[in-house]
């Protein structure tokens, strides 16, 4: 595999250097952002044309997260390809209410407007900046949660969304560490974040320093003990990274969490181990 994709294999049996067990680092950023899945390689690239200096710290050894594995779907409300393959009449404002309806109005409106006022302009930054510009088939496809026709397959689902992310940033400035499990948020006497604190897997503690912290580290479908009721017994078909991490870290700091309770539930998953499937889609 090594060889058709252009590599030697000698290259990888070379010893890799590990630091010593117990040793802590401390590193200054601008950002650090925890999870390097879609959402948070997304906002590294962005952040990096900015011109802001970056830190990427994901626990899993390899980039991805759900985005990894997932479909490949994505909405594109009011951006030029919508506009393009005929759909002039969207906007902001009917997704967001799609999405009201969809989660019977339990919505927290800041993010749902947030996301709603800056989706088109999110996925023309993509096709420009990240080159996603390959579709299945290029054709919108309709889903039942919305009244528009706004959804598009990415050619190479997820992966290919995130091999375009992975190369874009390959020539950018951008730290990132994998195998490196954040485990506690930082804060100042004054109760302000400052950073965070990780552990990676040879036992280097890394103190980072930052302006501002992101969190992107998904979701928690993998961690019974954090879903309610019926939602317990549900198949599951997500990454097993996502175990609620950053929504417990960011508990412990003092954010309030809404809607933990709830999750959308699919009819098309077939188990495969226990409480375990796969999805037809």
């Amino acid at each position: 595999c090594i060889k058709k994709a252009g590599g030697d294999p000698k290259d990888y049996l070379k010893a890799v250097e590990k630091t010593a067990a117990g040793q802590t680092q401390n590193l200054e950023t601008d950002l650090v952002i925890i999870g390097g899945g879609g959402s948070g390689l997304t906002a590294a690239v962005r952040s990096a044309e900015l011109g802001t200096k970056t830190v990427v710290l994901e626990k899993m050894q390899v980039l991805g997260g759900a985005a990894g594995i997932c479909g490949g779907q994505i909405a594109v409300q009011s951006a030029q390809i919508q506009k393009d393959l005929g759909v002039q009449d969207d906007s902001p404002a009917w997704f967001a209410y799609d999405l009201l309806a969809n989660g019977h109005m339990r919505n927290d409106l800041t993010a749902l407007t947030a996301y709603s006022d800056n989706l088109g302009a999110s996925v023309d930054w993509a096709m420009k900046s990240l080159g996603m510009t390959q579709f299945e088939e290029m054709k919108l496809q309709y889903r039942g949660e919305f009244s528009k026709d706004r959804s598009l397959y990415i050619k190479g689902a997820g992966a290919g969304f995130i091999s375009l992310l992975t190369n874009k940033l390959s020539d950018m400035p951008v730290t990132i560490k994998t195998g490196t499990k954040v485990e506690k948020i930082l804060k100042d006497e004054k109760g302000a974040v400052v950073g965070v604190e990780a552990t990676d897997a040879n036992g280097t503690k890394y103190v980072v320093r930052s302006k501002a912290v992101l969190l992107a580290t998904g979701g928690y479908g993998a961690n019974r003990e954090m879903l309610a009721g019926d939602l317990q017994k549900a198949l599951y078909y997500g990454p097993v990274c996502a175990t609620g991490d950053g929504h417990r870290m960011a508990e412990a700091a003092g954010a309030k969490l809404i809607n933990m309770e709830l999750g959308k539930q699919y009819p098309n998953g077939i188990e495969v181990a226990p409480g375990l499937a796969k999805s037809t889609i």
